[in-house]
């Protein structure tokens, strides 16, 4: 895939043209050959599919929100400080999806927080393996 989840992008499909910089919500969940899910701001074209063809990645030096999704007034009333913290991150999509980004900070911390637990989980199954192997 060209781009990534969190990427800012501006649609260059004539339908479309717009000067507004979308964020790329999701790419796992395409139509019609379109797997990028653009979110641009809700009172001008929402979110819309889009394919490698009709986007070009925004030059994230001249902005300062890099990954963020830039959340709409009513989005913020609707959403606890929490969910837009995740959202606003990149962490969960509109959707309340986990992203890649936000399925590796968890995994992190899992392993931090519950590190004694993985390795006697992996004691036991190399023992169970060594087992087998008899």
């Amino acid at each position: 895939m060209k781009y990534k989840v969190g990427d800012e992008v501006r649609s260059t499909d004539p339908t479309y043209n717009t000067d507004e910089i979308g964020v790329i919500n999701s790419t796992d969940q395409g139509v019609a050959g379109c797997p990028y899910d653009v979110m641009f701001s809700e009172d001008k074209l929402g979110s819309i599919y889009f394919n490698d063809d009709n986007l070009e990645l925004v030059n994230k030096s001249n902005h300062k929100k890099g990954n963020m999704i830039k959340l709409t007034e009513q989005a913020k009333k609707a959403l606890s400080v929490d969910d837009q913290a995740l959202m606003e991150s990149g962490f969960i999509d509109k959707n309340f999806v986990m992203t890649g980004e936000g399925d590796e900070a968890l995994m992190d911390i899992i392993a931090v927080l519950h590190k004694e637990l993985w390795v006697k989980a992996a004691k036991k199954k190399l023992s169970e393996e060594k087992k087998e192997d008899k």
